[in-house]
């Protein structure tokens, strides 16, 4: 029964990469009846939930995967954005904690608390945070761009700016604009 859930699982997963996510669902309904507690379907559900604007509903699968798996980083971090998205940063950043615990050196948990905090106000900690997510994985350029754009909302371009630069080298699409705004700023090099 538990490779049957894992296939149909997996096809639930490939579902929702193409944007079906009706048919994902009923994939990963199979793979729950056929084993009730294969942890990965009742996760995978939530987040075609999340991708689909139900997060309160996924909060409920992603609770029955933690039940079930309490170690799956991958878990709390999907919860944590469920949280995030219906504007409960403090139970998202306890989530984040969870998946810290697991895994010290997640560096998407350390981005994901980082922007929580900066939904919260509380800047320091934002920026923070997305330096532990850079000193863990210095190719994030999702942190880089986090972390300039904090400095950017401080008025503090010229630390932004190496920031924004390196998030636009990797690849991070929105840098670019913020870039060319700084760099039209009096006295700031670039």
């Amino acid at each position: 029964m538990a490779e049957t859930s894992r296939k149909w699982s997996r096809r639930g997963a490939e579902l929702a990469n193409s944007g079906r996510f009706e048919q994902a669902i009923d994939c990963f309904d199979i793979a729950i009846r056929n084993e009730p507690r294969y942890a990965p379907a009742w996760r995978n559900k939530a987040a075609v939930l999340i991708q689909m604007g139900s997060n309160k509903k996924a909060l409920k699968y992603l609770d029955k995967a933690i039940e079930l798996h309490p170690e799956f980083a991958k878990t709390w971090n999907i919860k944590a954005l469920a949280l995030q998205n219906l504007g409960r940063y403090a139970e998202a950043v306890a989530c984040c904690d969870e998946v810290l615990k697991i895994d010290f050196r997640n560096s998407d948990a350390w981005v994901r608390k980082g922007a929580l905090f900066g939904a919260m106000g509380k800047a320091r900690e934002e920026l923070s945070c997305y330096e532990r997510a850079i000193h863990i994985n210095p190719v994030d350029s999702t942190a880089w761009f986090m972390k300039g754009s904090v400095l950017t909302a401080q008025k503090r371009f010229g630390e932004a700016l190496p920031c924004l630069e390196m998030a636009e080298k990797l690849g991070h699409t929105r840098a670019k604009s913020i870039l060319e705004k700084i760099r039209t700023l009096p006295a700031v090099p670039g």
